[in-house]
This record gives C-alpha cells, sequence and structure tokens, in this order.
C-alpha cells in the first residue's frame, strides 16, 4: 500500500476537547476498542499542531508507554543549509524544511511491517540542526503515533483510522511554552527563540492551523 496516493479530504465533523484532560481520559479507550474491531491492523494515530501546542506532551499521556511507537516528524527537519531564507537565516517553520521523500518512504516501510520487525530511523540533532549519520533502530508496535506541526497535512490519510488529532494553544501561550522548553532543553538563546517565532512560526500558524479540516479529533491546551 503507497499511502502517498491515498490522501482523503477532512471529515464532515469534528469531536471537540475544550480541555486536554477529557481528552485523555476519554480517547484511549476510543483507541482500544478501534483495535479490538480491528484485529491485525496497524492503528494509525496522527497528532498535529503548533510548534510548543503540547504534542509529545498529549502523546505520552494517550499512550502511556504501552505496545506503541511513536515517531516524530522532528527526525526529519533538513540541514540548517538546506532551510536559508532570503533573509540569510534558517526557516524551519513551513513544510518544505522537512524531507519529505525520506518521510513517506519510512511511513510506507512501517506500514507494511508486521509487529516486532525492526526499522532505521534517522536521527536529528536539535542543537546543530542537522541529522547525525547513524540511525534509530525502532521496533513496530500495533498502535503507531507519528506527530509533527504537519502531521494531518504530510502523512496522508491511508483510511486505515479515524484518529487524526490537531491539539492547539493561544499564541501567546506557544511562545511561553516555546521559551521554556527551547532555552531549557535546546540551548538556544532567548532572544533567538523570539525572534524566530515572530518571523517564522507566527506568520506560519494560519497555515498550520488550516490542518483543523483535516481532523477527526480538536483540542484546546491554554
Amino acid at each position: 500500500m503507497n499511502i502517498a496516493l491515498e490522501r482523503e479530504k477532512g471529515p464532515s465533523e469534528i469531536e471537540h476537547f475544550e480541555y486536554k484532560s477529557k481528552a485523555v481520559a476519554k480517547l484511549p479507550r476510543d483507541f482500544a476498542k478501534w483495535e479490538r474491531e480491528h484485529p491485525g491492523k496497524t492503528n494509525l494515530i496522527l497528532v498535529a499542531g503548533p510548534t510548543a501546542s503540547g504534542k509529545d506532551t498529549l502523546i505520552d499521556e494517550l499512550d502511556g508507554g504501552k505496545d506503541a511507537t511513536h515517531i516524530s516528524l522532528d527526525r526529519y527537519y533538513k540541514n540548517e543549509k538546506d532551510v536559508m531564507g532570503p533573509n540569510g537565516k534558517p526557516n524551519f517553520s513551513g513544510p518544505q524544511a522537512l524531507d519529505q521523500e525520506r518521510l513517506l518512504h519510512d511511513i510506507n516501510l512501517i506500514l507494511q511491517s508486521p509487529m516486532g520487525v525492526t526499522v532505521k530511523l534517522p536521527i536529528y540533532d536539535m542543537k546543530t540542526s542537522s541529522r547525525l549519520e547513524r540511525e534509530d533502530e525502532v521496533v513496530i508496535g500495533k498502535r503507531i503515533i507519528i506527530q509533527g506541526v504537519y502531521a494531518l497535512t504530510m502523512v496522508p490519510d491511508s483510511g486505515q483510522t479515524p484518529f487524526r488529532i490537531f491539539i492547539d494553544a493561544d499564541t501567546d501561550k506557544l511562545l511561553e511554552r516555546k521559551l521554556e522548553r527551547d532555552v531549557k532543553h535546546r540551548g538556544v538563546p532567548p532572544e533567538v527563540v523570539r525572534d524566530r517565532f515572530e518571523k517564522n512560526t507566527k506568520p506560519m500558524l494560519e497555515a498550520v492551523r488550516s490542518q483543523k479540516g483535516l481532523a477527526t479529533i480538536t483540542i484546546n491546551n491554554n
């Protein structure tokens, strides 16, 4: 199955959660129910949303580390020299900053692989903005969770799961969380974080949020 050829339009009805806690309370039961009703099929769950909207935290709370494979689209960023804007500064905010060819290749491989098989996935170093030469060995589980800013548009819908999630927060809250994350965990100076957010991230928010039309589930995470 080549999922690159199976993109579908978004659903007409969307389940909305005003609080992340309510989604965390309900969705794991929905996942388990779908898996019981579709034995032998891979449950592909997509989680999209702006940077610092809470995608990683949501996935940790939803899955609980059970039999699942987690894949972040952060693995597929291009090297900094390949995403330079006209101003001579890197711009990682648009989908063009991701290696789409390698991404689709890996997703097709994962969906075609049985549980327990090991696949190799790229490793990206956020501190140096570059892909490492070595790769991760990832074991395929019965539940595949793929998260990234553009997960709903960059991972074509194969029609095999209803779980296409979009999580969002107010713009000021996104900046607040991004500052805390990038300064503390990625070693980026705060002035650089603010500059990139204003010049790169903020102008792309409308495009990112347009993915809500492709979602089956939306979550407010303020």
